[in-house]
């Protein structure tokens, strides 16, 4: 009889640690699982991060292009100009460079607010991408630098009200420098328009590459 319930307590024990390593197994298992299943979630969620960031950054890039585009549009148009009711006192002149300078201030907006975007879109690509692609925007920044610069000597030159020695210094640097290249779209054989295409399709490249990974 004492043989007996030695062998129950035995076996019971035994049954006892069997479960317990079952459950180590098991739950060891299930470690290992749940570890997989989070990297492939972390995975699908950056590949998803890094799309959404491929997208947002090719559409504002083409807002951006547009845009400077249209600066560099040398016709303006009547319905580019202020409301004529709050010039209506001005001379001639007067209104000419007021229309002229808000027509400018209204296409550098469209602008200024891509830049924006892409700024922010850069900084973010910063994660993924280390410096590639600010790197890449570098040379497109550039160009509108000059562009904003040469828009701010064409009004200077067309305001009534400035030095007119200073004008003509102005303007004597202006065609010295050759600034109504930049200013001005020539169609496609334009110099920048080309560099402008170019640098834009590296950008493209380096997307594409990116959502092949």
């Amino acid at each position: 009889m004492g043989t007996e319930i030695d062998c129950l307590l035995i076996l019971k024990e035994s049954i006892s640690l069997l479960k317990e390593v079952a459950l180590l197994i098991f739950g060891g298992i299930g470690s290992y699982v749940a570890f997989q299943g989070l990297n492939t979630w972390k995975r699908q969620l950056k590949g998803k991060d890094e799309y959404e960031l491929c997208k947002k950054v090719l559409v504002d890039l083409y807002k951006y292009k547009n845009g400077i585009k249209i600066v560099r549009n040398p016709a303006m148009f009547q319905y580019e100009y202020e409301n004529s009711n709050d010039i209506s006192d001005l001379s001639n002149k007067d209104k000419q460079f007021k229309n002229k300078t808000y027509a400018y201030q209204e296409r550098w907006k469209k602008v200024e607010e891509n830049r924006s975007k892409l700024n922010l879109s850069i900084m973010e690509s910063k994660v993924y991408w280390n410096d590639d692609l600010e790197e890449l925007f570098k040379p497109i920044f550039e160009f509108e630098n000059k562009l904003f610069y040469s828009v701010q000597d064409q009004l200077l030159m067309s305001n009534p009200n400035e030095d007119d020695d200073y004008k003509k210094y102005v303007g004597k640097l202006f065609y010295e420098e050759k600034k109504s290249k930049i200013l001005y779209f020539l169609g496609d054989e334009d110099k920048y328009h080309i560099e402008l295409e170019n640098n834009i399709k590296k950008i493209e490249n380096l997307i594409r590459k990116k959502l092949k990974k």
